[in-house]
């Protein structure tokens, strides 16, 4: 795998810009190109968004393995480059570009396209994104990074971001979508997120509807 290779050189490739309401106005995803000394290149994705204030404070307390780097921006101010899982809009943001279908294009070309599910379109419309709607990271282990959006006492949906990209709509995406529309007892596939790169769609994020359980799959294969 991966890991057990020596990595050569990394840079990022492209990027695209998610919008954020709040004092976090931006996200931006990085598509970072991995570089080995043998075996094939491999790119990944990179949430970034920058944090300064209590904001900074609050997540170097609570979440210090989110922090990249320290940044003094133009104007002096000093602040955080933090992986944007940890930042609670960027989950929210993800689901409202995808619920909404939104179209973006960056000065690069790089396009963002989000994607529903029409028979589950009503589902992901009921799920509380706003501001105040509670987000957290799912400790779940894998790895990708989810996160879990919505009210205890209300419809909730797990958005996944995908790390390591494939070209083409991802497996995920595929088979969710069958399941999906045969009713099969599943969580069903509510849509997804692609970056669109030289016209070539590539799968960065997975939303399907959320369905408390004790334990995950990962944690069931282990006992």
């Amino acid at each position: 795998g991966a890991k057990d290779r020596r990595i050569q050189s990394a840079s990022i490739v492209a990027r695209a810009t998610v919008p954020m309401s709040g004092p976090t106005e931006r996200a931006e995803l990085l598509v970072v190109q991995v570089e080995y000394l043998e075996g094939e290149r491999e790119r990944y994705l990179l949430p970034v968004t920058y944090l300064e204030g209590a904001r900074a404070d609050a997540l170097s307390q609570d979440h210090p393995e989110a922090i990249l780097a320290m940044l003094t921006v133009r104007t002096g101010t000093s602040g955080l480059l933090v992986d944007a899982h940890y930042e609670p809009a960027f989950g929210k943001a993800l689901v409202d570009f995808i619920a909404n279908r939104r179209r973006r294009t960056d000065e690069s070309g790089v396009r963002l396209v989000g994607r529903t599910v029409p028979v589950t379109a009503e589902m992901l419309s009921a799920i509380a994104f706003t501001e105040r709607a509670p987000s957290r990271v799912s400790g779940a282990e894998q790895s990708n990074t989810s996160i879990v959006i919505g009210e205890a006492d209300g419809p909730r949906c797990i958005v996944k971001s995908v790390r390591r990209l494939e070209p083409g709509a991802h497996p995920e995406v595929e088979l969710g979508r069958v399941l999906t529309l045969a009713g099969a007892h599943v969580a069903r596939l509510l849509g997804s997120l692609d970056v669109v790169m030289d016209d070539e769609p590539i799968t960065v994020a997975v939303v399907h509807e959320f369905v408390p359980h004790e334990s995950d799959a990962w944690g069931s294969t282990l006992r």
